[in-house]
């Protein structure tokens, strides 16, 4: 028996058949099994999340200068006393010469313990942090960075079972209208049964037939929307979403589609970056099984 390649078929005719061609003597064919979920949030943000750096420093002594510098303006104290405090130290930096310069920053400076803490003044995440140096003196400040809060998510959890004769080929597109990062998760850890299920659909409205993929709860032709993710497992696609842009995995088939693992979890995810944001997660695919066709057939 001879086999042939089938080429320059559309991968989709907009009907119940689609052809998929890959770089192998095989015909993929799918018959009523291009499918459709999609998942929305109204208002992803990001105003529970506050940056915070602390600038600690445990030899801090007479003559100390001390710069920090936030998106390429300084702030420079002046050379500290025979006896200096914290306290001196952050009202060198913050008046005088430096007044006007700390004013314009996004960030207030109070005295930690041993250490300089600066609090963001708006919530959401800071694209760029302060760098400190001592200038004058030995010693080298410690900058370290936490958050309070979390980032609001979306996000879209499936699983696809151990079936040897069906793959998934896979396309994404995130949208937002704030700043966001979107995410593919390949293999993450789910925290129990958190999330609701949503109803996969079948893009042909005329076929019963059912998607093979299974919700968080094991639930057949379903996905879970805001499952808990408790590790990433592995990232396989990120990529920032600026106010009003969306991001689209696998928008060329035969260049960017992923053909997902077998018996694998997969999270798609918009991470809140900035406040008010209206996002929305499509997800399209079709499951192929693969067939063997002889020349004339």
């Amino acid at each position: 028996m001879t086999l042939t390649r089938i080429v320059n078929t559309p991968v989709f005719d907009n009907l119940a058949n689609a052809v998929k061609i890959i770089d192998s003597p095989h015909s993929e064919v799918h018959d009523g099994s291009a499918f459709h979920v999609s998942a929305y949030d109204l208002d992803l943000d990001s105003a529970a999340v506050v940056e915070i750096q602390s600038i600690t420093e445990d030899t801090l002594a007479e003559n100390d200068v001390y710069t920090l510098t936030y998106d390429g303006v300084t702030l420079t104290s002046i050379a500290a006393d025979a006896t200096p405090s914290t306290a001196e130290l952050i009202t060198s930096i913050t008046e005088g010469d430096n007044a006007a310069n700390y004013a314009a920053m996004p960030f207030t400076i109070t005295a930690g313990s041993s250490a300089l803490t600066l609090t963001w003044k708006t919530a959401g995440a800071v694209v760029s942090l302060v760098t400190a140096e001592k200038t004058t003196g030995s010693g080298t400040p410690i900058v370290s960075r936490t958050v309070t809060g979390s980032f609001s998510v979306l996000s879209i959890t499936f699983k696809i079972p151990s079936i040897s004769t069906k793959r998934m080929h896979f396309t994404a597109n995130g949208d937002c209208t704030s700043g966001a990062l979107f995410e593919v998760l390949e293999g993450p850890t789910i925290t129990g049964s958190t999330g609701t299920n949503k109803t996969i659909l079948n893009r042909d409205r005329d076929s019963e037939n059912q998607s093979m993929v299974l919700s968080m709860d094991a639930t057949a032709n379903t996905v879970t929307v805001n499952a808990a993710v408790t590790h990433d497992g592995t990232i396989i696609e990120a990529a920032p979403l600026s106010a009003g842009k969306s991001k689209m995995v696998g928008h060329s088939r035969g260049e960017e589609e992923w053909l997902l693992k077998t018996n694998s979890l997969y999270t798609i995810r918009i991470t809140g970056l900035a406040d008010n944001g209206i996002a929305s997660i499509n997800l399209n695919w079709y499951e192929h099984t693969n067939i063997l066709r002889p020349i004339g057939n």
